[in-house]
């Protein structure tokens, strides 16, 4: 009972050394920040959101960042209710990605249709995202 016990803990000690030292990675840093309302264009997404004084706040973001292979951003879409919210991913204190999860129909109240004649110049421009 003892051995068993003891190759036991030791095979534990061993797992965990192994498997820590894979996602040891602690330059990753996720935010998540709830979404009040996103208006789509067809160049870009307008997201506002809420600040942490539940201000609002808004950031506009490419729709190119959504399409596959990309990378830097990730659009999820949910057929059950879902209180909408961003999640943002920091390497070594930069933005690399965001991920927006939202309600699936687009006749939900936090999505919003901006019309297609709306100036999204300044989104096409950015490499990186910063919040208000």
């Amino acid at each position: 009972m003892k051995k068993t016990i003891l190759l036991t803990a030791v095979f534990l000690v061993c797992a965990a050394l192994l498997f820590g030292a894979e996602g040891s990675d602690n330059s990753i840093v996720y935010r998540n920040i709830k979404v009040y309302k996103v208006y789509a264009h067809p160049d870009a997404y307008i997201i506002m959101y809420y600040t942490n004084s539940m201000d609002l706040g808004q950031v506009t973001v490419p729709t190119e960042w959504f399409k596959a292979g990309s990378g830097k951003g990730v659009l999820n879409t949910y057929k059950t209710p879902v209180t909408p919210y961003m999640t943002l991913q920091y390497t070594d204190g930069a933005f690399t990605k965001i991920i927006l999860n939202m309600p699936l129909r687009r006749t939900d109240i936090a999505w919003e249709t901006m019309n297609q004649t709306a100036d999204t110049a300044a989104a096409k421009q950015k490499d990186t995202l910063k919040l208000e």
